[in-house]
């Protein structure tokens, strides 16, 4: 089975987790860059990054080879921002339709998944959604969370 992760990360977890899964899997993976992204640290990461989910902000992103359209099982992994997925998804799903795919899902937080495997769902109607996987405070639990993430790959291929 040939597989993509899709992912987007600022502060590096995201980017672990789907490093650990690429690994287990022998997926390939890539990273969704926005052209113009938020700022790695400080507080207005968070104030920049809530505001462009709220108002349904679609970056601009880097360009990238992958033809999504090859891959048997895509596993697409993000941050939680203000409850939901971060923006480049958005602009992802407005350029690739993922109608009949099969589709993993995992997200990253500190305080709460929020509504953004809902938000996949909803925006995903036509696909075939597989598993869903939630990673609590990774850069706090790195180890355990990595294990988890090896683990929870597992049952996908």
């Amino acid at each position: 089975m040939k597989i993509l992760i899709v992912y987007y990360s600022l502060g590096g977890n995201t980017e672990f987790i789907a490093q650990k899964i690429g690994d287990e899997l022998n997926a390939s993976i890539l990273r969704l860059e926005p052209v113009n992204d938020i700022e790695k640290k400080g507080f207005m990461r968070y104030v920049r990054g809530g505001k462009q989910v709220l108002f349904n902000s679609s970056p601009k992103l880097k360009n990238f080879d992958e033809n999504l359209i090859e891959y048997d099982l895509i596993i697409l992994g993000t941050p939680v921002w203000a409850g939901r997925y971060t923006p480049a998804f958005k602009t992802l799903f407005e350029k690739y339709k993922f109608d009949n795919k099969k589709l993993a899902i995992y997200c990253c937080h500190d305080g709460g998944k929020g509504k953004v495997f809902q938000k996949f769902r909803d925006n995903l109607p036509n696909a075939q959604i597989i598993s869903e996987k939630e990673f609590e405070r990774t850069s706090k639990n790195r180890e355990k969370r990595g294990k988890e993430a090896v683990k929870w790959a597992k049952t996908l291929n």
